[in-house]
């Protein structure tokens, strides 16, 4: 008797593990191979980032190779092509050093521009937008009908507490204030970055050179 009992439970649930297949094993089919594909495609390009960064990281080193070597329209050609097609980081990167080699030849209009666009970029992260707003600040110093008090609000902001530049923005700053005449502002700001122990060697050493200068 307890043999029937236990066919017919058995016939029973199988009954309905068909019924249930027959309703939701399509769905459970398709969901399946949803994650399996998303899963290959997360792979797939995984794989191709890690590939163009590469490329892209490869490029820029060549370019900066180059550019040590005194090639600089070769350097340029180079930075302006990793400033279009780069892949991540490295196409802003090749845009700040182009601006950079822009400035450098004279057309300081072009290089005003590549910084400006960069440094308010919110898609971009804060390292690469503060060092295109530094060197904003130092482009616009060479202009003729400079704004000294408009550069130092600009900088300011970049020295406080958890910016990724802030000891090269505060060398900067001390700077600005020099050529303000501000030499009281100066050598506070220049002392501060000499009693910073985490801010760089080079830098606590200049700034110990203009406290004695000043």
């Amino acid at each position: 008797m307890v043999d029937i009992f236990q066919e017919v439970d058995e016939e029973l649930r199988q009954d309905r593990l068909k019924k249930f297949w027959e309703v939701y094993g399509r769905l459970i089919l398709t969901a399946v191979v949803l994650v399996i594909g998303a899963a290959a495609g997360w792979k797939g390009w995984d794989h191709y980032s890690l590939t163009k960064r590469i490329d892209s990281s490869y490029q820029y080193q060549i370019a900066e190779n180059l550019l040590r070597e005194g090639k600089h329209d070769d350097a340029l050609a180079l930075f302006s092509s990793l400033s279009k097609e780069g892949f991540g980081p490295y196409q802003k990167l090749g845009e700040i050093r182009k601006a950079a080699l822009l400035r450098n030849a004279g057309n300081i209009e072009a290089a005003v521009d590549i910084y400006a666009s960069i440094s308010q970029d919110v898609s971009q992260s804060r390292i690469l937008r503060d060092a295109a707003s530094l060197n904003l600040v130092t482009t616009k110093l060479g202009e003729p009908d400079k704004k000294l008090d408009q550069l130092i609000a600009d900088i300011r902001p970049l020295t406080q507490p958890g910016r990724p530049l802030r000891f090269s923005a505060l060398e900067i700053l001390g700077l600005l204030e020099i050529k303000r005449g501000d030499k009281k502002s100066a050598e506070s700001i220049f002392k501060k970055l000499a009693d910073a122990l985490d801010a760089p060697e080079s830098s606590r050493a200049r700034a110990v050179q203009l406290i004695t200068v000043l």
